[in-house]
């Protein structure tokens, strides 16, 4: 009886000093992957890296400690690290209920990418791709990254096969559309832009690529409409009337772009890129409506921030005479009835007898005329007299096209004559034929008076 009593007691001790060693050990060990777990949830990230460490210590291995550690890094931005540990978990192959291979790699893929590593990410995606075969999100995301390089023919595949796995992933069809765009093929862009604006049609950057693809398709209205839209948006407002602005030229909406460009220089910022394009698309509509000082106020407010815009340093050069001589102004501001009013006063300070006169269009006119004898009183020459208005310098096919035009009339002698330059192959092919080049400082002595 005594002996049970005292092995009893000596089973009571033996249990009690076991539970004061594991109290003891609890209250001494540096914290379970429990707390770390918390703190991470709390949003204590560099607390919880200090007590992960510390567990590390106990067991470089273990899966559990090295993700949170991964995470934890990955939550304040310090990707590398987060790179670290997550390989160290694909290195050692030791996995749980809780930490597969599957989760690492998509995290690890997501460091990589938020490092600027573009195509370890990818690869990791790809692997995914293998294990993970039925989710769409692993082809999109190796395929955005292809897409991001310009890779774009290489994206395409991947993209196509996130679509095919889920025909609603805006993000694939959107990035697959755009894709497309890059690469010119503009029908396909729009069947997958079309598609994703059906899955979210509020947002407005893909309407913005749908608009632009309209546009190159020749839509003009389809495209006004989407940038309706977009112009909601203030971020991308200015990009919106911008494009609008651009898409009013395309359609020769002159009075419409400059209205439009207008709103849109409002809300760009002075003297970016979109800021240079707005005012030089302004510049054109001007031109185009023959309100040539506007167009030249914008062309010098550009020469002012970049010299080198475009052709705005030729077109300053052009318009030169424009600004030192009235008559110029006159002619290019002028409408159809007084533009042939002009060329027949031309004629007649050239001494030529207008037999017939054509409007070829609101910059050109052309005429058959008699110089009457003057040279030679026994034989009257037909003569061809053309006036062109545009500015930009007149080029040897325009010159060659007037040669033939003239030996359709019989003209003997030709006279062109513009306000702006000839170019120099121009002048070459004049010079051993029968047509006279008239620049525009000829044409500003011509119109004195």
């Amino acid at each position: 009886m005594e002996i049970t009593t005292y092995i009893a007691f000596g089973f009571f001790i033996f249990l009690i000093l076991i539970a004061g060693i594991l109290i003891f050990q609890y209250l001494t060990s540096p914290g379970k992957i429990e707390d770390a777990e918390q703190l991470i949830n709390k949003g204590h990230f560099k607390d919880a890296i200090i007590l992960l460490e510390k567990l590390l210590e106990k067991d470089e291995r273990n899966p559990n400690v090295n993700f949170l550690l991964g995470l934890a890094y990955e939550k304040i931005g310090d990707y590398q690290n987060a790179i670290l540990y997550y390989k160290r978990i694909l290195k050692f192959g030791r996995y749980n209920q809780k930490i597969n291979e599957i989760l690492v790699r998509k995290h690890l893929a997501y460091a990589l990418e938020s490092n600027g590593n573009y195509t370890e990410a990818k690869n990791e995606y790809l692997i995914l791709t293998k294990i993970e075969p039925s989710n769409a999100d692993n082809y999109y995301n190796a395929g955005k990254l292809l897409y991001m390089g310009k890779a774009y023919q290489n994206a395409i595949s991947l993209l196509k096969q996130a679509v095919n796995i889920n025909n609603r992933h805006f993000n694939a069809l959107t990035t697959l559309g755009k894709t497309y765009f890059y690469l010119r093929i503009y029908n396909e862009a729009k069947i997958n832009l079309e598609k994703a604006k059906d899955v979210d049609p509020k947002n407005t950057e893909n309407l913005y690529y749908l608009a632009q693809t309209y546009r190159y398709l020749g839509e003009f209205s389809k495209a006004i409409q989407v940038l309706d839209i977009i112009e909601k948006d203030q971020a991308l407002k200015p990009k919106a009337l911008l494009l609008k602005g651009l898409i009013l030229i395309d359609t020769e909406s002159y009075s419409q772009a400059i209205s439009e460009l207008d709103k849109a220089i409002v809300y760009i910022n002075k003297a970016t890129n979109e800021d240079l394009l707005a005012h030089y698309l302004l510049a054109i509509a001007y031109e185009k409506t023959k309100n040539i000082s506007k167009a030249i106020e914008h062309w010098e407010y550009i020469h002012h921030i970049h010299p080198d815009y475009k052709n705005v340093k030729e077109k300053l050069k052009q318009y030169a005479e424009f600004k030192t001589s009235d008559a110029i102004k006159d002619l290019l501001i002028s409408n159809r009835l007084q533009f042939e009013s002009y060329f027949r006063k031309i004629l007649d300070k050239l001494n030529l007898k207008p037999l017939l006169i054509n409007i070829d269009n609101d910059s050109m006119i052309t005429a058959i005329c008699s110089d009457s004898g003057q040279h030679n009183p026994y034989k009257i020459q037909n003569i061809l007299v053309r006036l062109y208005r545009e500015m930009q310098p007149i080029s040897e096919t325009q010159v060659r096209e007037f040669h033939d035009k003239m030996k359709t009339e019989n003209a003997a002698r030709g006279i062109y004559i513009t306000v702006s330059e000839f170019s120099s192959s121009a002048l070459d092919y004049c010079n051993n034929r029968p047509i006279e080049l008239y620049d525009n400082k000829t044409l500003a002595k011509l119109l004195e008076g």
